[in-house]
């Protein structure tokens, strides 16, 4: 019985297959492939990574659920931050000087110790200061931070840097109003050329002649000029005068108001304030 033999294979067609095969695997390979980097190289954005930003919940109740979510400015932030640690918080104490701590966990000296955490470093050097300022990456003042962590237990030093860095990852409490939103106010100043408005007991706002509706009036106080200089310190609208609206009441008080216009920078922040729009300033429904 014959047996079948094989036919020899054409080995510079093979060979010549196989180089094809290999240089397309080769360039797909090289479509796929990043850029290798070194295990030392980090890359640095120069703006803070915005994770999640969410608006403070509001508790329960018609009148939270009636709160247009836009007329809320306070949200809460969580950014990562690449930031360096100075050398003396660079390390665990509870790690480091376990042995001190075990011997006086209550003495001064052990607190003090306690204090050089990696942590500390990072409010006093990096958070401490964005407190009542504008932050761009935010778009907003951060008025609180809270909940601090790390990416990671170790920093990494760069070759060009001489501190040690950390992604580290924190929630910003920001205080964040744009043009068109409403909000309240307590009326500490009155003028002919203006009202003047603090927000929260904490934000001054502006309201210039141009944004007052043109039906109120302004009226100077009758005894204005016998006042004495201690009178006088008291708050502008009962020692020169005071607005009155349409409808004759005195304008006092707690006063709602839409944003006209918002400019920020650095520790300077100032808004302006129109009250001309007063069927969307009576609708709205602030907390």
């Amino acid at each position: 019985m014959a047996e079948n033999t094989p036919k020899p294979k054409d080995k510079h067609s093979s060979k010549h297959k196989h180089k094809h095969k290999s240089k397309d695997k080769d360039q797909s390979a090289i479509k796929k492939r990043k850029r290798p980097t070194s295990p030392d190289a980090v890359e640095v954005p120069k703006k803070a990574r915005i994770e999640v930003e969410k608006i403070n919940k509001t508790n329960g109740g018609s009148k939270s659920a009636a709160v247009n979510p836009s007329n809320i400015p306070y949200h809460l932030t969580t950014v990562s931050l690449y930031l360096s640690l100075a050398p003396r918080y660079s390390y665990y104490p509870e790690k480091t000087f376990s042995h001190l701590l075990v011997r006086s966990a209550s003495s001064e000296q052990a607190a003090h110790l306690r204090s050089l955490s990696p942590i500390t470093g990072v409010q006093k050097h990096h958070l401490d200061p964005l407190l009542m300022t504008y932050y761009e990456p935010v778009d907003g003042v951060v008025i609180a931070y809270d909940n601090i962590r790390f990416e990671s237990e170790c920093g990494r030093i760069n070759a060009e840097a001489p501190y040690p860095h950390v992604w580290t990852t924190v929630d910003l409490l920001v205080w964040r109003p744009h043009k068109g939103m409403v909000l309240q106010g307590y009326v500490n100043l009155q003028s002919a050329s203006h009202i003047g408005l603090l927000v929260d007991n904490t934000w001054n706002v502006s309201i210039p002649l141009a944004r007052i509706p043109e039906g109120w009036k302004y009226t100077e106080s009758d005894g204005a000029e016998e006042m004495e200089v201690d009178e006088a310190e008291e708050t502008a609208a009962t020692a020169e005068g005071s607005w009155v609206n349409e409808k004759g009441e005195k304008v006092e008080g707690q006063l709602k108001f839409e944003v006209e216009s918002v400019k920020a920078g650095g520790s300077i922040f100032i808004m302006e304030g129109s009250l001309l729009n007063q069927g969307k300033i009576k609708k709205a429904v602030l907390l």
